[in-house]
């Protein structure tokens, strides 16, 4: 009885801070890192609420009577799961970067391009 509750808890917990933690940056409600660690953590609960269903559904007896809510919170840890691992792979793909620095490349190159302009120096006083 308590398992499925906790099964589901971990996977509405994961999808919750999956929704919430990159809004939650745009609007400034919490920096970056907290928005990332929230990211972090929806991965986390939602690979835990995948373990703890897929224990309950091996189990006979907590099997019993909780098939739909384990296998419910067995796909919402899989979609919380494979949304952290594509977004986390869309960003951190590393097959378009010669692309980007080309296009660097190309604007400092370019004939009507201005060379990088050194700060003023800081005068100290004496």
């Amino acid at each position: 009885m308590w398992h499925k509750r906790v099964a589901l808890g971990l996977a509405f917990a994961a999808g919750a801070l999956l929704l919430l933690s990159g809004p939650g940056v745009r609007a400034g409600l919490w920096p970056f890192r907290a928005g990332f660690g929230m990211f972090a953590g929806a991965l986390l609960l939602g690979l835990a609420a995948m373990g703890a269903a897929l224990i309950g559904l091996a189990v006979r007896r907590i099997r019993a009577g909780a098939v739909a809510p384990l296998t419910a919170a067995l796909v919402i840890g899989a979609i919380g799961w494979v949304a952290t691992s594509t977004i986390g792979h869309l960003v951190t793909d590393h097959r378009e970067l010669h692309i980007i620095k080309e296009i660097i490349i190309r604007a400092q190159t370019a004939p009507n391009a201005k060379p990088p302009q050194a700060p003023p120096p800081v005068e100290t006083p004496k």
